[in-house]
């Protein structure tokens, strides 16, 4: 019977990564903003910086730190550590017993790594474990400001890297993909969260190897055009609407055995909108989908024809004048 408890005794604790490789107590690293601080902690007093020996709890640590004659009573959040949030989830499927053996005792907590103290914080319980640290850093990122000022010009170039390329007519009825193009561009800032956007893009009819066209039917599509919209930023995501004038192409080509191909060629001209979106991944680079619906046919015939671009784009933007 031992002889049977033993291995299930040992999967348990192995796959319960908490209680196996955190210790009941570990090294926290204190510094502070101030010179010639001291913190208390367990009714020792330690000379800042340095390296204490705390112990792991589902309680809140209370320390005492003082400086320049100034005393702050504060407390560490106890939080999960990383051990036991991740170190758990390979072992799916021990997930019920894994978690809870970490859940039976306390050292599934800390209260952080490396903390910076500031008498002059008016914070009195401090969250420094990893998730709060995160999800200060995600807010902090996601809710930065766009880096725009009035009078700004920046420079666009881009890669629209999918599009999807669709017309309604006699000649064109159905849906196609294109791959690859360029695009190049300006915005102006005429406030610091508004600017005027004018672009001209360019979608390759096929992508950068055509692989099996020579041999098999294929159909190449290509579309470009000009635009003007307005655009406003909210954070790190900007949305914009206006106006474009497009040139959209398609060549089908039906190889038939023993027989000339059969080719079918058409291109269009039309007036219609542009809406857009991107996002802000770092200071210049962006991400972005551009849905642009033809309205207005002028040529090869003129009347109302729907027809729509859209394109999931790169895009990088370099300032000219700040």
């Amino acid at each position: 019977m031992k002889s049977r408890l033993l291995p299930l005794l040992l999967i348990l604790l192995l796959n319960s990564c908490a209680t196996l490789f955190n210790g009941k107590e570990y090294r926290l690293h204190l510094t502070s903003e101030q010179s010639n601080s001291t913190v208390k902690i367990y009714d020792t007093v330690y000379h800042l910086p340095a390296k204490v020996m705390v112990k792991r709890s589902k309680e809140n640590l209370p320390i005492v730190l003082e400086s320049d004659g100034k005393e702050k009573k504060l407390e560490l959040r106890a939080e999960p550590s990383r051990k036991f949030i991740f170190g758990n989830l390979p072992f799916i499927y021990l997930w019920p017993i894994s978690y809870g053996v970490d859940f039976t005792n306390q050292n599934r907590f800390y209260y952080g790594q490396n903390i910076n103290l500031d008498i002059n914080d008016t914070t009195s319980v401090l969250k420094k474990g990893f998730l709060r640290v995160a999800t200060n850093r995600a807010d902090k990122y996601f809710n930065e400001p766009y880096p725009g000022k009035k009078g700004q010009v920046n420079f666009i170039i881009g890669v629209p890297l999918v599009n999807e390329i669709r017309d309604n007519n006699k000649y064109w009825n159905r849906r196609t993909e294109a791959y690859g193009g360029v695009k190049v561009g300006f915005d102006y800032f005429y406030s610091d969260r508004k600017f005027l956007n004018l672009d001209a893009q360019t979608i390759f009819p096929y992508g950068i190897m055509p692989l099996g066209e020579y041999f098999d039917s294929y159909t190449r599509t290509s579309s470009s055009y000009i635009s003007l919209t307005d655009n406003f930023a909210y954070k790190r995501f900007t949305f914009g609407y206006g106006l474009q004038y497009s040139m959209n192409q398609l060549k089908d080509v039906q190889v038939v055995s023993n027989a000339p191909d059969i080719t079918t060629f058409y291109r269009n001209y039309a007036f219609g909108a542009t809406v857009n979106s991107y996002f802000r991944i770092l200071d210049g680079l962006h991400i972005g989908v551009v849905y642009r619906p033809d309205i207005y046919l002028v040529s090869p015939e003129t009347k109302f024809n729907y027809g729509h671009v859209i394109s999931g784009e790169i895009i990088w933007k370099l300032r000219l004048k700040k």
